[in-house]
């Protein structure tokens, strides 16, 4: 998606299954334009025979309060299955809006 100042607001995801984890790569800028895409992509994530879902944000660059929510339903959901749900790689500045 591109805004009105040309800036590529972009979200990419990817799995792949590690054993008993699911690893979750998460690449671009979570935001009110990609944060359904987020919720839609860890809503498929189920927690049948898997002791976690690592979510690696890495690639992420930003994220807002959208992008927060998102993240909520899949922990309760998960955590009802007995999986946990993790996250790993936050750059300094999506480190510092988890903080606040």
């Amino acid at each position: 998606m591109s805004g009105e100042t040309g800036v590529v607001w972009f979200l990419r995801a990817s799995e792949q299954k590690l054993g008993a984890v699911r690893l979750v790569t998460v690449d671009g800028r979570i935001s009110h334009s990609s944060a359904a895409e987020l919720g839609q992509f860890l809503a498929r994530q189920n927690g049948h025979g898997l002791r976690g879902v690592v979510v690696d944000l890495s690639g992420v660059d930003y994220i807002n309060g959208a992008g927060f929510g998102e993240f909520e339903k899949p922990a309760a959901r998960l955590s009802g299955a007995n999986t946990g749900l993790f996250l790993c790689g936050l750059r300094p500045a999506v480190q510092a809006a988890f903080d606040l």
